[in-house]
C-alpha cells in the first residue's frame, strides 16, 4: 500500500529521513501512528480501508484476500474503470480470415 501511495502522489511523509538507525527508527513509528485516512486523504477511501484492514486485523497472520479484492473492485466501479484484462502494454494482432472476400 505504500507503493501504491507513492506512485499515486510521489511523496510519503517519511521520504525525507535517512536510512540510518535514528532514521529507519522515526519511520517505523510513523507509520505505526499514522492514520490510513491520513496517508491515503486525496486518494480513494477504499485505499484507507485496506490498510486499516491490513495494519488492524492481519496481526494473526491470516488475510482475507477476497475482502481486499472487492475493495479494489469498488474503487474500479467508482472511477468507472472497466476490469477486462486487457492492458495497454499487451498489443492485439488481428489475424486475417482466410477464404472470406
Amino acid at each position: 500500500m505504500y507503493v501504491l501511495c507513492y506512485l499515486a502522489t510521489g511523496n510519503l511523509p517519511w521520504k525525507s529521513l535517512k536510512p540510518n538507525d535514528a532514521g529507519l527508527e522515526k519511520m517505523m513509528k510513523m507509520k505505526v501512528k499514522m492514520s490510513p485516512y491520513d496517508l491515503f486523504v486525496d486518494m480513494p477511501f477504499e485505499y484507507s480501508q485496506i490498510m486499516d484492514y491490513i495494519k488492524n486485523s492481519c496481526s494473526d497472520g491470516i488475510v482475507d484476500y477476497r475482502y481486499i479484492e472487492n475493495l479494489l473492485k469498488q474503487t474500479a466501479a467508482s472511477a468507472k474503470f472497466k476490469l477486462d484484462n486487457k492492458f495497454d502494454w499487451i498489443q492485439v494482432t488481428s489475424v486475417p480470415m482466410t477464404g472470406t472476400q
